[in-house]
């Protein structure tokens, strides 16, 4: 079995598709799938890490006549009211999604809403992989960097969290959470910046308290070393790197705060590997308790993670790829 491995996605999202990307990379080949990065070459799938690259995604099936497999994550800015029943999947992203012939899925949930919105193409859930190795064997000097690039003593506490800039309720709910904890700094990471030239965002982040850092993207090693050090990673409406970045911080051992989160039930359990809460009042509360009482659901995390390792997640997309690979598929 060969596969194409597609690296060619949007900048504004290298930081999470590049560690896919290279997860994907490393268990095909402890699985034995032999991997090509040249699209013309000869192989039996084409895997895309999205669908940004629609022209590759088109000339792979429509030109080189092969089948295309694509992760996909949903899009949680197009919700209403937080009703994950009421997600709609883009017009454009349908149309695409339903040329593939397989879908990757992260876990159920992104399943069922990909199945809300009629996608007729096969949908697999396939856990995206983590490797714990790459965060126990960094040096301390790696470990403590966050540190010197935040400004921040060894014995100051912190939260992270990743969000989609686009979702205004968001940043407003973070800003309520800074105000509730004065005393605490909550860093937060997502594309591009240039989405705060939208005024409602601007005049956001102008009333923010001090204690609270938006910020772009930074690189890997560094938020390697914010996962190892931080308390708590905040899971929002939108967090950007969706479960990506959710095992990443089990692996790490860091407590989860999750609300409004669509996980909740599937990936994320309430009083198991996370902490569920209804607004940013009450996750303030419970961080202080944490604070005070420790930290409670990050055992059941770490092992909730370590089930996506590379061995496990490769033979699960392996066992996927020997099913569909004799069957025609095709939408045509």
């Amino acid at each position: 079995m060969k596969v194409f491995l597609s690296k060619n996605f949007k900048t504004e999202l290298d930081q999470i598709y590049l560690r896919l990307h290279r997860d994907l990379s490393a268990i095909y080949y402890i699985n034995g799938v032999d991997v090509t990065s040249h699209i013309e070459a000869n192989y039996d799938f084409a895997h895309f890490v999205n669908i940004s690259c629609k022209k590759d995604i088109l000339f792979v099936k429509e030109k080189l006549k092969k089948k295309v497999i694509v992760n996909y994550f949903v899009d949680k800015h197009t919700a209403k009211k937080d009703n994950v029943s009421e997600i709609l999947i883009p017009n454009d992203e349908k149309k695409l999604l339903n040329k593939c012939d397989l879908i990757i899925a992260s876990c159920q949930a992104d399943k069922m809403i990909l199945i809300a919105n009629e996608i007729k193409t096969p949908i697999e859930v396939v856990t995206p992989p983590v490797k714990e190795e790459k965060f126990s064997r960094i040096s301390e000097l790696e470990k403590n960097s966050f540190f010197k690039y935040a400004g921040l003593m060894k014995n100051d506490s912190f939260a992270l969290s990743m969000v989609n800039y686009k979702n205004i309720q968001d940043v407003q709910d973070l800003i309520v959470l800074a105000n509730e904890l004065k005393t605490y700094k909550i860093f937060v990471f997502g594309p591009r910046l240039k989405l705060f030239r939208n005024l409602k965002i601007k005049k956001q982040i102008r009333k923010a308290p001090k204690n609270i850092y938006f910020k772009t993207y930074i690189n890997e090693d560094l938020f390697k070393s914010a996962l190892l050090l931080s308390n708590f990673f905040i899971v929002t409406r939108e967090s950007e790197g969706e479960i990506i970045t959710i095992l990443e911080a089990m692996i790490t051992k860091t407590q989860i705060m999750t609300y409004h989160s669509h996980f909740i039930g599937d990936v994320l359990n309430d009083n198991v590997n996370c902490i569920h809460v209804t607004d940013s009042k009450e996750l303030a509360n419970k961080i202080k308790q944490c604070e005070e009482n420790g930290f409670p659901t990050i055992e059941e995390g770490y092992s909730f993670a370590k089930k996506s390792n590379y061995e496990t997640c490769g033979q699960n997309l392996k066992q996927i790829l020997e099913k569909y690979i004799e069957l025609d598929f095709s939408q045509e």
